[in-house]
């Protein structure tokens, strides 16, 4: 049966950056939530939820690295008095993926987390973790791969010399005219970059300058740059997928924590307003923040462009229809024009 779970008072949402030592980098959290989940299910009786702490690949690498350990204990101090859980899941995921040797990245993240932050994960836990872990890895991989192709059009329109509304307004129409999946959270991604390119003097020289840089059209390592950066605004999208867990029959409220700059621009700028439960999967509902510049600017252009599609984000399952087949015709095709 479908139920959907409104995120209300957004007030109760802490995001930020711990930025403790003037050598470290700094560290992003905060939520893709609105707000907490309101998790009334029959109109009276509330469900309690796990609360959880999500690390990216970037904090997991700093951990292995022995790097940014001051923000790195800033960060757990953090998340013991908020209550969350920490779980590495997404991270480890990419890990699996992109590691030459992940089983012994794995195991030395397990030795590191030992012996600097006194965090012993007993062995058969470990193994039943990295299980886990390599049973949702070739999704998650799907589904970056699908972003890459998105983002090849974002990257498009990004480099057009056009007035803000009309790169959305023609974003738009190429998406609805080649029949394409309508991911909203990608196309509100999308904006959001045109918004920090078109008026950079509303963000930060940081922001500005990791957007180019994510943006930039790199000839000989393109296939790369696209993965880097898919794979890190997928931490995004793990808090939906993981709000329910069927196996378990509990919900889960999650914030995320990365070193990517972008992750804290995104949360900042996007949030879901409710969460689909449906047959086995979450579904987020994505809009632009209420809170964030882009929303102040452009929100009536977004929404006057942003159709509806039952399709809206992406899942452990990936797609397969023929609208995902578009899709990366579309991305191919754009690509083969930029390189001329």
């Amino acid at each position: 049966m479908q139920q959907i779970h409104t995120l209300v008072e957004p007030e109760k949402i802490q995001m930020g950056s711990i930025d403790l030592a003037p050598d470290e980098d700094p560290i992003f959290f905060g939520s893709p939530f609105f707000g907490i989940p309101s998790l009334d299910i029959d109109g009276e009786r509330k469900i309690k939820a796990n609360n959880l702490l999500i690390l990216d690949l970037n904090i997991i690498n700093f951990i292995r690295q022995r790097k940014n350990k001051v923000n790195i204990k800033g960060l757990l101090i953090w998340a013991a008095k908020m209550g969350l859980e920490v779980t590495p899941i997404v991270g480890l995921s990419e890990q699996q993926r992109t590691h030459g040797n992940p089983d012994k990245a794995f195991k030395n993240y397990i030795e590191i987390l030992k012996e600097d932050y006194f965090y012993d994960l007993p062995s058969e836990e470990a193994d039943n973790f990295l299980k886990v872990i390599r049973e949702h890895t070739p999704n998650i991989k799907k589904n970056t791969e699908l972003f890459c192709d998105y983002l090849i059009i974002i990257k498009h329109f990004y480099h057009l010399n056009l007035p803000l509304e009309e790169k959305i307004k023609q974003f738009a129409q190429l998406i609805h005219e080649r029949n394409v999946p309508v991911l909203a959270f990608a196309f509100l991604l999308g904006c959001v970059f045109f918004h920090v390119k078109c008026t950079p003097n509303d963000y930060s020289n940081k922001v500005v300058s990791k957007v180019q840089s994510d943006m930039s059209i790199s000839p000989t390592r393109e296939t790369r740059k696209l993965w880097n950066v898919a794979s890190d605004i997928m931490l995004f999208m793990a808090p939906v997928e993981l709000f329910f867990n069927y196996e378990l029959g509990e919900f889960n409220f999650s914030y995320v924590a990365s070193g990517d700059i972008t992750c804290g621009l995104t949360m900042s700028e996007i949030c879901y307003g409710q969460v689909v439960v449906n047959n086995g999967t979450c579904f987020g509902m994505p809009g632009l923040r209420p809170t964030g510049h882009t929303f102040k600017a452009i929100s009536h252009c977004v929404n006057k462009h942003l159709k509806p599609s039952p399709q809206q984000s992406f899942t452990r399952k990936g797609g397969s229809d023929s609208r995902v087949n578009n899709l990366k015709a579309l991305a191919k095709e754009l690509q083969n024009l930029s390189s001329l």
